[in-house]
């Protein structure tokens, strides 16, 4: 992707965006509040088209990408789904298989087989016959993410994965996001307000914030220097031993006023 997006010529909610991210690759994207990340991520769906430059998905359009019945597909899963029916976990996978099912058709014996699959690759087939509105946040995000998987997307974008979810559960959302991005050579874009999330699992990063962006490798675009400019405030990156490894966090500096 190259490009600029404004719901008006005279301003830009972001520009000079440029990337490229490849098949078994994660790629984060940082940034303050209102700095553009779910805008991007409309427009790589193909909701709001860009107002210069071009994204290309698959060699594709993003509106043809998702038209495609073939080759490459987006699956895109949101912060938190709320819906006013009791549906089972199953059926809600098998909406990912929507547009492999006629209009007036039943999902046949394979489309239900690809879901139960999808809830096994999770690790959670035994949620199958379970209401999803019964379920946790935690575990109402794992189906969300069987049902993109579900829709055979090799693309998958995500809007904060692990808003609103307890500490374990972030983990697990992260680490099931890297297990499949490596076993299903699948290319994932997720948006974050969690650096360390990026050191996490990410192989690559996008930082957007006050009318510029920085991409590249976590390796090496992951520093105090571009946190700050794009956070706008001191962060400190600090390592922890752990057994023969060093494991990195982010400490923002601050100066906290307490009652002696």
């Amino acid at each position: 992707m190259n490009g600029r997006f404004g719901y008006s010529k005279s301003s830009a909610v972001f520009e000079d965006i440029n990337f490229k991210v490849g098949r078994g690759e994660i790629l984060s994207i940082l940034g303050p509040n209102g700095c553009g990340k779910t805008t991007l991520l409309k427009c790589l769906l193909g909701l709001l088209n860009l107002t210069g430059g071009e994204i290309r998905i698959g060699g594709r359009e993003p509106g043809e990408a998702k038209r495609d019945n073939g080759g490459s597909h987006i699956g895109y899963v949101p912060q938190n789904h709320h819906t006013a029916f009791p549906y089972s976990v199953v059926e809600m996978v098998l909406m990912g298989r929507a547009r492999f099912i006629g209009t007036f058709s039943a999902p046949s014996e394979r489309d239900v087989k690809i879901a139960k699959d999808c809830l096994e690759m999770l690790k959670i087939g035994h949620y199958g016959e379970r209401d999803f509105p019964e379920l946790s946040g935690g575990e109402k995000q794992l189906v969300l993410i069987a049902r993109a998987l579900a829709s055979n997307a090799d693309v998958l974008l995500f809007d904060e994965p692990t808003s609103a979810l307890d500490y374990k559960n972030q983990y697990a959302i992260l680490q099931a996001l890297h297990s499949l991005t490596r076993e299903r050579s699948l290319t994932i874009i997720m948006t974050t307000h969690h650096p360390e999330h990026a050191l996490y699992i990410s192989d690559k990063m996008l930082l957007m914030g006050e009318g510029r962006s920085i991409f590249g490798e976590v390796s090496e675009a992951f520093t105090e220097e571009n946190l700050k400019q794009v956070y706008g405030m001191e962060m400190k990156v600090v390592s922890i031993p752990h057994g023969e490894d060093q494991l990195k966090s982010v400490v923002p500096i601050i100066d906290l006023c307490k009652e002696k």
